[in-house]
């Protein structure tokens, strides 16, 4: 019993802590977004990074699984083979697909 009251006698001193902090910055409605403008600009300017990854990631993940087929009927989504290269899952540094997806090119 007396080791369970000193236990919780430590607990409690322990979590007994100041808990006010002073925050960098915050907001106010001085500086927070007026209108739609507003708010869509600052976050367009958040996202605006990912346009490119996402794309070329997933295109190669689900184009050389059996996830999605892009078709290609003559010249029509060709584009020097690449959509190929991915579906038969042999590209290489220096070929279409690996230009395209794998080095960012």
């Amino acid at each position: 019993m007396t080791k369970s009251l000193w236990l919780c006698g430590v607990l409690l001193a322990v979590a007994c802590t100041d808990l006010t902090e002073t925050p960098s910055s915050f907001t106010t409605p001085e500086n927070f977004y007026r209108n739609e403008a507003e708010v869509l600009g600052g976050l367009a300017s958040v996202y605006a990074p990912l346009r490119g990854t996402l794309d070329d990631y997933w295109y190669a993940s689900e184009v050389s699984s059996d996830e999605i087929v892009v078709p290609t009927r003559g010249q029509d989504w060709y584009d020097n083979g690449q959509w190929l290269e991915l579906k038969r899952q042999n590209w290489t540094a220096s070929s279409p697909a690996g230009n395209a997806f794998m080095n960012g090119s």
